[in-house]
Order: structure tokens, then sequence, then C-alpha cells
């Protein structure tokens, strides 16, 4: 049984799935801004979010001149009844700042802390903001 557990886990990782937590982390009001820390999650009406990890960080950090802004990319893992999903948000550029999941649209507002050169491994944190579409 522990060795059909840890093949599922595995599984779900390399398809870059992961499971839901079982109870979000606190209900945030439709419309309203929050902050999700990574790992964390939220729900908004049916609909549970959960940060899993910033994809990539290619934002301009904080101190030097760039002649791009860059992006952030933030995976995050929805569930509304039985549906469940994927989806890659970003801060600028070539990835969407929403998507779109059942009625919903869920917004990237922004990704915190500001890229720093000398902090590789930043407690990120996204701002969100879940609209009815």
């Amino acid at each position: 049984m522990m060795r059909m557990r840890a093949l599922a886990a595995v599984a779900l990782l390399a398809a870059g799935c992961m499971p839901m937590a079982a109870t979000p982390t606190r209900r945030v009001p439709l419309g309203e801004s929050f902050r999700l820390d990574r790992g964390e999650t939220a729900a908004v009406e049916d609909l549970s979010l959960r940060f899993v990890t910033v994809v990539e960080d290619s934002r301009c950090p904080v101190g030097v001149q760039c002649i791009r802004a860059g992006e952030g990319r933030v995976q995050l893992a929805l569930r509304a009844g039985r549906e469940t999903d994927a989806v890659i948000v970003a801060t600028e550029g070539g990835q969407p700042r929403y998507a779109s999941f059942g009625p919903y649209d869920i917004h990237l507002v922004t990704l915190d802390p500001p890229r720093r050169r000398d902090e590789p491994h930043p407690q990120y944190v996204a701002t969100l903001r879940v609209t009815r579409h």
C-alpha cells in the first residue's frame, strides 16, 4: 500500500499535477485581492486555489537597468467540485495575467518580493483576485 502511494505521488509530480490541500487555509470574498504564500490554499465561493510554485522569475532585479521588464510566472492548482486544472499566470509579457476556470477568472495582481540578485530563493507571495466572467 505504501509503495502504491509513493508511485502515485511520483506520477502526479511527473505529470506536473499536485493534489490540492484537503482544507483551504482561508475563505476570500469574490472580487477582493488577497495574498497567498507559496504552498498555501484559499477558497473563493466553490473554487479552491493553491499557489504551487514560481515557474520562472526573469523580472529585472532591483537596482539593475534592464532592456525589458521580464516576467514572473506562477503555477496555480484549481479545483471546483470534481473539476481540477493547473494554470500558469504571469506578471508581464508572454503568459496571460489571468486564467479562466469554470465561471471564474483568476487574476495575478502582483508577485512579491521584487527580484533581487542577492536573493536566489525568496519567500514568494502572489496577490490574486478572483472574479466571475
